[in-house]
């Protein structure tokens, strides 16, 4: 008897042993572990859509940021990659991520600073007009800062920025070489405060259009323009309804790879090092492709006939705009050490 009481002491170990191995750690309802004995050990699938096209530099990158975490996780994290607003528009697409719906999103900041305003200060006017300059603001202290908050507000992760190209002024009508050519001119704007104000100030009237809307807007001449980057007007073929394109950088347009807290969270720290270490690849490949990309994109511009105005002085537009650099620079500490960390470079 007492033999037997043993072993059954014994099984009853065993058996709440193999219970607590087994619970895991939980996931978000887009992406489960598969397996779920803890350490290097869970499989993950995730998924990461944005709206651009394959193409797109950003697009490029976030494609093989996918592979490269597949590589180095050997084959334990599987993200699922969903361009061209597979899933949803990009205001569906941060929706989801915030809820957690949705792993991992690619979201431009005119959208998602619409969640968080203190991502507007990456598009002050004429702050950042450079590829470089981009590089080094995208992955100094004083953007990270702001990371840090915006992750703290909305409960996310923001893997890395990601880089569409700058924005220049094109449209339909006239010629742009300085501010009072802008005048009048039905301007579509990303939504976003810095955006709207610098085109008003600017003299244009700038009108708030979904991105899918501005093809047979420009077409149909319910608008005369856009601020546009050359790669889009390359890769959704912008130039089609477009004559003249001022090549005066006002902004960069970037997007930020964000993660969903529940999927964040669901990862060991040694997978976040993972997801981390790959989003940085992620970040100079997308400069790489996007420096290719804009030669090409110009190139068929001209070819199909656009004017392009590359000799414009730029000192007009930065005058006519300066006001609104220093409204953002006295919003808040953010914004000033954001500024003054790209003034100084």
């Amino acid at each position: 008897m007492k033999r037997v009481l043993g072993l059954g002491l014994v099984l009853v170990i065993v058996l709440n042993l193999l219970a607590a191995c087994g619970g895991g750690s939980t996931s978000s309802d887009a992406a489960q572990p598969v397996g779920s004995s803890g350490g290097s050990s869970k499989t993950y699938e995730f998924k990461l859509a944005t709206t651009v096209q394959e193409a797109m530099p950003a697009g490029r990158a976030a494609e093989i940021f996918c592979n490269d975490v597949l590589e180095k996780s050997d084959g334990r994290i599987n993200i699922g990659y969903y361009p061209n607003s597979q899933l949803g528009s990009a205001e569906e697409l941060m929706a989801q991520v915030v809820d957690g719906t949705l792993d991992i999103g690619q979201i431009s900041f005119a959208t998602a600073s619409g969640y968080a305003d203190l991502l507007e200060v990456i598009q002050v006017p004429f702050l950042l007009t450079d590829n470089e300059s981009m590089k080094k603001a995208y992955t100094s202290e004083e953007i990270q800062a702001i990371f840090d908050a915006v992750e703290e507000e909305l409960g996310v992760k923001i893997l890395c920025m990601a880089e569409h190209g700058s924005r220049v002024i094109a449209n339909n009508v006239r010629p742009v070489r300085t501010p009072d050519d802008m005048k009048g001119l039905k301007m579509r704007s990303s939504q976003n405060g810095a955006c709207f104000e610098t085109l008003t100030a600017l003299g244009a009237s700038p009108v708030g259009l979904t991105y899918k809307e501005v093809y047979s807007a420009l077409d149909s001449n319910v608008i005369d323009g856009e601020e546009i980057n050359f790669t889009s007007m390359y890769a959704e073929a912008h130039y089609e309804v477009l004559k003249y394109v001022t090549d005066v950088v006002l902004w960069p347009f970037p997007a930020i790879n964000i993660m969903s807290g529940k999927a964040w969270n669901s990862l060991d720290p040694e997978d976040q090092a993972i997801l981390e270490e790959c989003s940085q690849s992620c970040l100079e490949n997308n400069f790489q492709f996007l420096e290719e990309y804009e030669a090409e994109a110009k190139q068929v511009l001209a070819d199909a006939g656009l004017e392009i105005l590359e000799d414009v002085d730029p000192a007009p537009f930065q005058e006519r705009v300066a006001s609104i650099r220093e409204e953002y620079r006295a919003q808040n500490d953010y914004f000033k050490n954001f500024i003054e960390m790209v003034e100084a470079m």
